[in-house]
């Protein structure tokens, strides 16, 4: 069975370099480009959320983050930060992700995570 992981970012390049990280792996992309796209994309088969940090214009990547983790909260949720965002650790161990890794980001530790 093929792992399904929901790729959450407004970034085309971003989602083209996910899918190169990805290509020979058993996963199954699943390409999402806003916040608004992900309530039909989320099924039971999912195994992960790529979540962009910054993907809503209405949320803070916080709020996204509680938001998304209590309508999914079987599902895994991994930041995507980008080089310049900070984070306030305990409030982003408060958000409802699992962990975090920061873009641009080395293909090796972006899988092992």
């Amino acid at each position: 069975m093929t792992n399904k992981i929901i790729v959450a970012d407004d970034s085309q390049t971003i989602q083209k370099v996910i899918k190169i990280t990805f290509a020979n792996k058993d996963y199954e992309l699943i390409p999402c480009l806003s916040e608004g796209e992900l309530d039909g994309l989320v099924a039971d088969d999912v195994s992960l959320i790529l979540l962009d940090f910054s993907l809503s214009e209405s949320k803070t990547g916080y709020e996204l983050g509680k938001s998304v983790s209590q309508k999914y909260s079987q599902i895994p949720i991994l930041a995507l930060l980008g080089t310049f965002d900070t984070v306030d650790e305990e409030q982003f161990r408060n958000s409802g992700y699992s962990d975090k890794v920061v873009k641009p980001f080395e293909t090796e530790k972006f899988l092992s995570k």
